[in-house]
């Protein structure tokens, strides 16, 4: 309690906000030492590093409540194609008619059609089973990449179908998507979901194998402007790797940013959408490829 009667008449005299920071974060306080600072409205916190925490979380809680508020973007969004889990092939779909690319493809429903369509589009190309019970396709063994031909494709259509059935016994395929291999890039992840109390919330971070190894994710509202979103991204902890890291090129951030406010404006526009996942999302120099797409609906 001396030191709460040395410090208190400083304080009164300050207009500057204090906070009281102790040494030694496992010796005890006396509940009064705590009571007579709290009462002047001055928090106390167990260890400098508590307090420098709370501090820098006040102020960009501060910073964001005073930034300039601008108009989110607002889409018209088509209806959606279905109900439920949407398969890859319609997702990808739906998501292009707003501005959101990916790699030329089409479904095709037996295997000649396929080579057909690997024709048309140019080997080499991806397979990858359809239906919306087979959200997980990789873990059902239905992706094939590199098939250099039409020989590989015969051979790849025919295991994946074997897989498939085996992996998920009666599951009905819509058919098999064929698209082409897109170039290596960094892979992101954009996404979206509507939270039973929060509403919906956008989400962004490195993608593929790494958003579960890592875990490097924004969370952000929907309606955040083009810059803000920037911002969000540059606070990721592997952002080196969208502006070139050991030789390698910068990636089109700004494209980034605009897939991740055209699916916060989708989920504003679309109340039934529960889930929207894309990943990967390749980035690139210039541009960026939706590989993979994932939209819930009620």
């Amino acid at each position: 309690m001396d030191k709460f009667d040395a410090l208190a008449p400083a304080l009164a005299q300050s207009d500057k906000p204090a906070a009281v920071a102790l040494l030694g974060d496992d010796f005890p306080v006396p509940p009064e030492f705590l009571a007579a600072f709290r009462q002047k409205g001055v928090p106390v916190l167990r260890s400098p590093e508590r307090a420098l925490r709370a501090l820098g979380h006040a102020t960009a809680y501060g910073q964001m409540l005073a930034a300039k508020r601008v108009e989110a973007a607002a889409i018209e969004a088509p209806p959606l194609p279905g109900r439920g889990t949407l398969p890859e092939y319609l997702a990808k779909q739906y998501l292009a008619a707003l501005g959101i690319p990916a790699p030329e493809r089409a479904l095709a429903r037996d295997v000649l059609e396929a080579m057909r369509i690997a024709q048309r589009i140019g080997y080499p190309v991806v397979l990858k089973a359809q239906a919306a019970a087979l959200a997980h396709k990789s873990d059902a063994g239905g992706v094939a990449l590199n098939i250099a031909d039409d020989a590989a494709l015969d051979t790849a259509w025919t295991g994946m179908q074997a897989r498939v059935a085996k992996a998920q016994p009666g599951v009905s395929l819509d058919g098999m998507l064929v698209e082409a291999m897109a170039p290596k890039g960094v892979e992101m992840i954009v996404g979206a979901r509507r939270d039973p109390e929060w509403g919906p919330v956008a989400l962004a971070g490195l993608g593929g194998i790494w958003t579960e190894a890592l875990a490097d994710v924004r969370l952000m509202p929907p309606d955040l402007s083009h810059e803000q979103i920037v911002a969000e991204l540059e606070q990721l902890k592997g952002a080196r790797l969208l502006y070139g890291l050991r030789g390698a090129p910068s990636v089109d951030i700004g494209a980034i940013a605009d897939v991740v406010s055209k699916i916060g404006a989708l989920m504003r526009a679309r109340p039934e959408i529960r889930e929207i996942d894309i990943n990967p999302l390749i980035a690139y120099p210039r541009g960026v490829l939706a590989l993979d797409a994932l939209i819930v609906a009620d």
